[in-house]
């Protein structure tokens, strides 16, 4: 009988990873950030091996100053699941940081399917942080053709990492724009603390604020671009509730996208889930192409870390 291990994961390892195959109906994210994820001294990735074949992964980073727990990218070999293995080693991977004190807090973010699946047990055991609604269909991007609009247009701030740290140094703007006291990233919640930048604000990402007439952000957007096999995933994040400015945000977004792909586009865009149908009033402004979209919810959790017995 082969023998059972745990090990960390090496950058070897991806190509093997890789052949797991895509546990997110071709929205994966692990292909694009799996390198990044090895040589972030904030990560610990783990892998479960049969013998000499990699059977699973759980990869964990700590965030928010060493306060909080994540889980990102886990994954079990087809033909393995429902056998408990992956049960065994992300229990392994709680007790690894089981003697570390920062640690607090343990997050996770779910969609409304496996939230409905599950939802005596999430409920029982975490705190709902907040709900987003998500937005998304799947376009190419060659076929675009972003109309102009009406002028005059209003002035967009392209938002540096400083830009942002001076944001959320704002108690009122932090307050109006993120009620629940965190961001929430391409599905990540964070802290507003130089150490998530990295995570809020990654390579190629784009962020614009909108301001009013007193100076206060109005709105602000996030586009984060992920290669997937669906192309490009383009995740938007909103937050605000003055929606004068959206159409010009989705433009320059669109704009930023046309630099990076001529190929196929998934647009994901979350927004409250009171403000969903200012998401669906503004692609017919744009005269993107025709495209099925559809919505999913986001669900964000929250609970003391303790090590999983």
């Amino acid at each position: 009988m082969a023998a059972h291990s745990i090990r960390r994961a090496t950058h070897d390892d991806f190509d093997e990873l890789m052949q797991i195959g895509d546990v997110y109906q071709g929205m994966d994210y692990l292909g694009h950030r799996y390198h990044t994820y090895i040589d972030d001294p904030n990560n610990r990735s783990y892998v479960y091996v049969i013998g000499d074949e990699i059977i699973a992964l759980c990869s964990a980073f700590i965030i928010d100053d060493g306060q909080t727990f994540m889980i990102r990218g886990a994954r079990t070999k087809e033909g393995f699941r429902g056998q408990g293995i992956y049960g065994k080693l992300n229990k392994y991977v709680y007790v690894q940081y089981g003697d570390i004190p920062s640690i607090k807090y343990d997050v996770m973010t779910t969609n409304n399917h496996n939230f409905d699946a599950n939802k005596d047990r999430l409920l029982r055991n975490h705190t709902e942080l907040n709900r987003k609604s998500l937005v998304h269909g799947r376009f190419k991007m060659s076929d675009t053709h972003v109309r102009e609009l009406e002028g005059p247009y209003p002035v967009l701030q392209e938002m540096t990492s400083s830009d942002l740290l001076d944001l959320f140094g704002s108690e009122g703007s932090r307050k109006s724009l993120f009620p629940v006291n965190k961001i929430v990233i391409d599905w990540i919640p964070l802290r507003f603390l130089p150490s998530n930048m990295k995570y809020i604000l990654e390579p190629e990402a784009l962020c614009l604020r909108s301001k009013g007439n007193k100076g206060e952000t109005t709105l602000l957007t996030f586009g984060t671009p992920i290669n997937c096999e669906l192309g490009l995933r383009y995740s938007m994040d909103i937050f605000g509730d003055d929606f004068a400015d959206f159409p010009y945000h989705v433009k320059r977004h669109m704009s930023h996208v046309a630099t990076l792909t001529q190929g196929y586009v998934f647009l994901q865009m979350g927004i409250e889930e009171r403000f969903r149908e200012n998401a669906v009033n503004v692609l017919p402004l744009l005269n993107l192409p025709p495209f099925e979209f559809s919505w999913t919810t986001q669900i964000n959790f929250e609970t003391t870390f303790k090590v999983i017995k």
